[in-house]
């Protein structure tokens, strides 16, 4: 009776095995799809001198061409029910679908990604030690700054009118450096 019971519980164990299996190979197809459509996460990267020098600079000496709380940022964090800080803004660019048929908040955060997903010319998130301030290099000569605020969430875009292309260089997360 052990040995037919035994064998029935092998037998059934195969079976699962074998109709789970096409599910697995599903399952890697559907990641490879996400790695092709989704855009990829940034990384985030403490800020260094360099990048201190530069907010520094941005901040006292560039154009300021836009500066609001409670904003683009904010308003996508609220539609995802997420309260406006630096970190969740993080979150909510780096997202990533994590199930196989996407969910209602998949969905929810795909959308707000394609609203709200910035350039980043060194797919970088600085962020400073505190995690109060990000800053994304949108472009040679322009940031985009996140800062927490009493409670609420400042996104500010500072854009270098005076900028030279020959003098500029860009760092990226992994180290390289190129000019631009």
């Amino acid at each position: 009776m052990k040995k037919i019971f035994f064998v029935i519980i092998i037998i059934f164990v195969v079976i699962a095995a074998a109709s789970l299996g096409p599910l697995f190979r599903l399952r890697s197809i559907y990641n490879a799809v996400i790695d092709d459509v989704a855009p990829q996460p940034y990384s985030v990267v403490q800020m260094d001198d360099e990048t201190k020098a530069l907010l520094a600079d941005a901040q006292a000496n560039w154009f300021e061409f836009i500066s609001e709380v409670d904003g683009a940022y904010s308003d996508g964090l609220d539609a995802f029910g997420l309260s406006p800080s630096v970190s969740n803004v993080i979150s909510l660019l780096n997202y990533r679908p994590e199930h196989f048929f996407p969910t209602e908040a998949d969905v929810v955060m795909g959308m707000a990604q394609a609203l709200l997903l910035p350039p980043s010319i060194d797919q970088s998130i600085h962020l400073s030690a505190d995690g109060q301030t990000a800053l994304m290099r949108r472009q040679t000569n322009a940031v985009e700054v996140l800062e927490n605020e009493d409670g609420k969430l400042r996104e500010s875009v500072y854009m270098n009118i005076n900028y030279k292309k020959s003098n500029h260089r860009i760092h990226s997360a992994a180290g390289s450096v190129r000019s631009e």
